[in-house]
């Protein structure tokens, strides 16, 4: 069992289906048993799954005194995530909704409330740990000197990205020995991408989720590129949370030992298992159950 260091958003998401996108104007509609709220957010997501994968998990996050934010605290408390390096701040808890269409394919609105003005970690808490998932979050960025600090490798997703010299991301790229991303603004051109990031910022490990065709991973030292294509066993309800996902598998298959080629189609196994799900934060699948696909 390896332990995991976590800092990452925490919200309440709704999830609305639809038959297609662009959605048409109507002054209402009833979707029966289309609408679904769960507790999600990065942090959430990254907890959930490495904890049904075993591994023991610290999260860091925010949560307001309001009624999303007891709601987020008891869930987790539920499901066995530890609650106390969460903060409680006066205010409101972050929201999203995500609309999804009938190809799986989602647009999402986050509402971050006023988290992304707060930093009220200044440490990380005692003890070891084997890595620091620091999500793109600004509560997350002083986090990042005290883990260099520490020796503690630090593995991050900066999600959509479109530049290198992406101002936001750059702390988060500047210090990441296992880098992160979705292809939705490369298309086409993830691996020339993925080596100007190395040239740019020497990340030891770049990997790239390109959705329904699988993920590119990219060892900058070597030149190397290593390629899974998407499996999606149970087909596909809903692609939210397909990238956390991702991620929190990848790191286990990581801090397992396995090689990063293992890794990376352990990874894309544990995603196509995920999608079958609606919801970010639902359709994690235990290890024994990747294993029969890998």
């Amino acid at each position: 069992m390896k332990k995991i260091l976590i800092s990452g958003l925490l919200n309440v998401e709704s999830s609305l289906f639809v038959d297609s996108f662009p959605l048409d104007y109507f002054p209402i509609c009833y979707p029966f048993h289309g609408i679904s709220s769960h507790v999600s957010g990065v942090g959430y997501n990254l907890a959930k799954g490495l904890s049904v994968l075993g591994d023991d998990i610290s999260l860091l996050s925010l949560v307001g005194d309001d009624l999303n934010g007891k709601i987020i605290l008891r869930h987790l408390q539920e499901e066995g995530i530890k609650t106390e390096n969460i903060k409680i701040i006066e205010g409101d808890t972050p929201q999203s909704i995500v609309i999804v269409d009938n190809q799986g394919r989602r647009q999402i609105h986050c509402d971050l409330k006023d988290i992304q003005s707060l930093t009220p970690f200044e440490d990380i808490p005692g003890g070891h740990f084997d890595m620091a998932l620091l999500t793109n979050i600004n509560f997350s960025l002083p986090l990042l000197r005290k883990c260099k600090e520490k020796g503690i490798k630090i593995a991050t997703d900066v999600h959509v990205l479109a530049s290198l010299e992406d101002e936001y991301n750059r702390p988060f790229m500047e210090n990441a020995d296992i880098l992160f991303l979705s292809n939705e603004a490369i298309k086409g051109k993830e691996g020339e991408f993925l080596a100007s990031i190395y040239r740019r910022y020497h990340n030891p490990l770049i990997v790239v989720g390109c959705g329904q065709e699988g993920a590119l991973a990219y060892l900058g030292e070597t030149d190397t590129y290593l390629y899974e294509p998407s499996i999606a066993p149970f087909g596909i309800k809903s692609t939210v949370g397909a990238g956390d996902c991702l991620f929190a598998s990848f790191i286990h298959a990581y801090l397992s030992g396995r090689d990063i080629s293992t890794c990376l189609r352990f990874a894309v196994i544990s995603a196509g298992i995920k999608i079958s799900s609606s919801g970010g934060g639902e359709g994690y699948a235990k290890e024994e159950i990747i294993l029969r696909y890998l």
